[in-house]
Order: structure tokens, then sequence, then C-alpha cells
């Protein structure tokens, strides 16, 4: 048991260490964003149009459908994440806090699916590929879906696939070291 916590501890401390130097160290990640051409007027624009922190469609779902057709046709469309009407600080404690409480608890959940697969997986390099293979699974639905069923564009999103693809990787890396066929009872 203490090796089955030890992994997951870990795993979680990999992949966070992995994510900051993902997102907070390469600038790649970021190549995929737009820049509005002012953002003080566009700020005046969403704090103008959006009332509240939250996610937005535009045009609404409200409306009639022959006035939902001649909006999306007329355009623009567009998915708002407004995270914070009133602003907030550029670097949150608090969100990495959250950040790794979350990578704690996915973790887990993963060290959970290979300790019920371990004995069908005798090798560390098939609990890592199983481990991988999942991320591979999770990121293609998730993040290549985001692109497919609300149009978020496909370069941003393959940058977070490949994030989260290569962070399972890194958590399976780690967690095959300790969830072995004979510790999975």
């Amino acid at each position: 048991m203490k090796g089955f916590v030890a992994g997951i501890l870990l795993s979680t401390l990999a992949m966070f260490l992995w994510g900051m130097v993902y997102w907070g160290f390469s600038p790649l990640p970021y190549t995929a964003w737009k820049s509005s051409p002012d953002d003080v007027e566009a700020g005046k624009a969403l704090r103008e149009h959006f009332p509240e922190s939250g996610t937005y469609y535009v045009p609404a779902m409200h409306h009639e459908a022959a006035t939902l057709d001649r909006l999306y046709e007329q355009g623009p469309v567009a998915f708002v994440h407004l995270t914070s009407r009133d602003g907030r600080p550029r670097n949150e404690p608090s969100v990495m806090i959250k950040g790794l409480l979350l990578i704690l608890v996915g973790v887990t959940l993963l060290a959970l699916l290979l300790r019920k697969a371990a004995p069908a997986l005798p090798t560390y390099g098939s609990r890592v590929r199983l481990i991988a293979l999942t991320g591979l699974a999770a990121a293609v639905l998730i993040d290549v879906g985001d692109s497919v069923w609300w149009y978020i564009p496909i370069a941003w999103k393959v940058h977070q696939a490949l994030y989260d693809f290569s962070a399972w990787t890194v958590a399976g890396l780690v967690l095959a070291r300790f969830v072995k066929p004979e510790n999975a009872a």
C-alpha cells in the first residue's frame, strides 16, 4: 500500500512539474491564440455586453429558429468565456493549488485503473502503454471533440491534446513503476 500511495504522489508531482514546463516555460501552446487590435476597447465591449463572468454563445440560443438561423448566417458566431469580469491577478496561487489537487484526484483514478488492469499487464512497458493509450483516447475525445462540437479552433485544441496525452504518459511512466501485478491485489 505504501508503494501505491508513493506512486500516486510521485506521479502527481511529475505531472504537475510537466504542466509547469509545458504551459509555463514554453511559448509554443500560445502560438495558436489570436490578439485583438485593442485589448482596452475589447475589454470595454466585453464588460458592456456580458453582464457577469461565465460562458456565452453568440448568438444566444433563446432566439426563435428563424432568427437564430439568420444570426448564424450573418455572423459573427462566438463562444466567449469571460473568466473574470472585474479583473484578477495574472498569476493566482490558488490556481496552482487547485490544479495540484485536480491532478492528485486524476492520478489516483489512473492508479486505481492500473491496479485493476495490472494482472493482465506483466511488463513495465505494457502498463505505461495502457495509461498512454487511455490518455490519447481522452485527448482525442475531449480536446479534438471541442473542435468538432464547439468549433473551438483546432490549432488551440491540438496544443491541449498534446499536453493531455504527454501528461498522462508522464504519469504512466511513474505509476507503472509502483503499480505492478504482484501489488495489484
